[in-house]
């Protein structure tokens, strides 16, 4: 289970706008002194996102909240949007090569990659009412002990 800290920005109708801080990972990596990709995140700073869930009722503005990601819908996702239109890609290549050489693979290589990329936007468009595919939203500090304990350090990052 992935989980971020948030703060609940306002509420309408039912629906939270939760304002979540985005964090690289640099400062837990050992290399990050030589590395590029820390060099960047550096540079670009921290950014805070926002995001509209469904709100339990209990939820008001200015609560601390714990967003709750299910790594097999993240894994999924991920797979739809990034797979899809690699496999579109490969696959575009290895057909325009086999047929007609090295400058059609290059052409059907990038219509492949474009027609992965509309059915992953397709196919992204009917899973967005997937509820897997939604964050649980629990408020810091109620649930289980179990689930207080290991959401505490999610809730206490957000700043």
């Amino acid at each position: 289970m992935m989980r971020e800290s948030g703060m609940v920005l306002e509420i309408t109708h039912g629906t939270a706008l939760i304002a979540t801080q985005r964090r690289s990972v640099c400062s837990s990596c050992a290399v990050r002194a030589g590395c590029g990709t820390a060099t960047l995140a550096s540079f670009f700073g921290h950014r805070r996102e926002q995001i509209s869930v469904n709100a339990p009722e209990t939820l008001r503005a200015g609560d601390p909240v714990l967003l709750e990601f299910d790594d097999s819908a993240l894994l999924a996702g991920s797979a739809l949007v990034y797979g899809l239109p690699l496999i579109g890609l490969l696959g575009g290549a290895l057909l325009g090569g086999m047929l007609a050489g090295e400058a059609a693979a290059v052409a059907t290589a990038f219509g492949g990659l474009a027609g992965g990329a509309v059915v992953a936007r397709h196919r992204a468009r009917r899973a967005a009412d997937d509820p897997r595919f939604h964050p649980r939203v629990s408020p810091c500090g109620n649930g289980t002990e179990q689930q207080r304990s290991s959401g505490t350090e999610a809730c206490n990052r957000y700043g």
